[in-house]
């Protein structure tokens, strides 16, 4: 199984990740500037009974399969700072060996060059 990013301007511009890649993405917090978290599986978002935030970050909607939809650009590029972090934690991880680095971010790695191009260049995205 797989997912695709599309791209809102362009739906032919869209990124292809496993599901496990997906996984690590959200596990480590790269799309929680669209106000997504995943752990253990489950993905959460913000909902109407939080105190602090009432609904989603602006330009950021959860789709009929209740994933993410960001129409905001500032919100996709925030994402790609996020996975610019990612890379950087990891590569320094691998080059130290630190027990958190999982293969799930090794299994990653290589696409993250892939990731964080789409997350700049995209004008807003959606899961699916």
């Amino acid at each position: 199984m797989s997912v695709r990013l599309v791209d809102l301007r362009d739906e032919g511009h869209y990124l292809r990740l496993a599901n496990g890649q997906m996984s690590t993405l959200l596990e480590r917090g790269v799309f929680m500037p669209a106000g997504v978290f995943a752990a253990e599986r489950l993905v959460y978002f913000p909902d109407d009974r939080e105190h602090d935030f009432a609904d989603l970050p602006a330009g950021v909607e959860a789709n009929d399969h209740n994933s993410i939809r960001v129409t905001s650009v500032g919100v996709a590029r925030a994402c790609g700072y996020a996975a610019v972090a990612l890379r950087h934690a990891i590569r320094l991880g691998r080059e130290s060996h630190r027990a958190w680095v999982t293969d799930g971010d090794r299994g990653l790695f290589p696409m993250l060059d892939d990731v964080i191009a789409f997350l700049r260049d995209c004008g807003g995205f959606e899961q699916r």
